[in-house]
């Protein structure tokens, strides 16, 4: 197809299937960071003590993941994970399950590192907002600052008519369909090659 763009030879990837490898890509990195925790020993311990009814005291230690450990571990890990997994593998665990290939806008490839690393900033780098600072420490207006943001990069995604949020122009990716993949079955769309000549 001479003179066409690149933007109308392939499937874009639905919201749906965006949003819940995203969502599911979260919750693995949330238990590998608790996995972490746990295995290095991390936190911190809490001594309680209790008078019972009959005037006896009770004595507990808990020790607890403190959200410093969290938000560092997550900063990190997410940080690994995505970049290499988009630079390498074209889209993360859960994208590729889900039939998502992250792939450069301009031309049918791999992301390059500068773009993989800013997709990250803008879709992960509330993360490093937390780093070394404990849930005490960060203020309702942070928290509200994070939750306002990631609304404001899934609006952008649902108004673009290439389903292009804040994260995917910054990147300069385009996440798309693939053919081959695990949801391609059911969807018929999806058997249709990505790139035509």
């Amino acid at each position: 197809m001479g003179g066409s763009s690149a933007s109308n030879s392939f499937v874009i990837g639905s919201i749906r299937r965006r949003i819940g490898a995203w969502l599911l890509d979260l919750f693995g990195l949330l238990v590998v960071v608790m996995i972490l925790t746990l295995l290095l020993g991390v936190g911190e311990s809490k001594t309680v003590t209790s008078l019972g009814i009959d005037g006896s005291t009770t004595t507990s230690t808990s020790r607890f993941i403190g959200s410093e450990w969290v938000e560092s571990f997550l900063a990190v890990v997410s940080g690994l994970y995505s970049i290499l997994f988009w630079r390498f593998a074209g889209g993360t665990l859960s994208q590729l399950a889900l039939g998502l290939r992250v792939v450069d806008r301009a031309r049918p490839g791999r992301l390059s590192w500068r773009g993989a690393v800013l997709r990250w900033v803008a879709l992960y780098g509330w993360t490093v907002l937390g780093v070394g600072t404990s849930r005490d420490e960060l203020s309702l207006v942070l928290e509200l600052a994070m939750l306002i943001w990631l609304a404001v990069l899934l609006a952008s995604t649902i108004r673009s008519h290439e389903h292009r949020g804040f994260h995917d122009l910054l990147g300069r990716d385009l996440v798309v369909s693939v053919q081959g993949s695990a949801f391609s079955a059911l969807r018929p769309e999806a058997s249709k090659p990505i790139w035509h000549d």
